[in-house]
């Protein structure tokens, strides 16, 4: 028996501006409004090798449920990486409940977050 498990990975960036209000004192300018470019990977299963889950069409599915805003001219907003990942998620697997399905939210390449 084969312990070789498939996944695939998609991935997509945005670029929003983001605040976080309860900024402590040591980091305080991160409660006014500032950039990002907010990186997100995408791993889900695939029981077989072709194209079970399409690249693109899956991608595109991953854009349309990300709550990350649509750039600078967007509504600056204050959720955190962990909560972008955890919206994600769980609509993954409202749509595919039976995946293996990590989510990765990154900001600036630098920092970030991977729910399983």
């Amino acid at each position: 028996m084969s312990s070789i498990r498939k996944v695939i990975t998609v991935r997509f960036s945005r670029e929003a501006l983001h605040f976080w209000r309860g900024a402590p004192p040591e980091v305080a300018f991160l409660a006014h409004p500032h950039r990002h470019l907010f990186n997100v990977a995408v791993t889900i299963s695939v029981e077989h090798d072709d194209r079970e889950l399409e690249f693109f069409i899956f991608r595109e599915f991953c854009r349309a449920i990300c709550t990350i805003p649509k750039g600078l001219g967007a509504e600056p907003v204050s959720k955190s990486c962990e909560m972008f990942a955890d919206d994600m998620i769980q609509q993954i697997i409202a749509s595919y409940p039976t995946r293996t399905i990590s989510v990765e939210v990154t900001e600036d390449d630098e920092n970030s977050v991977t729910l399983t």
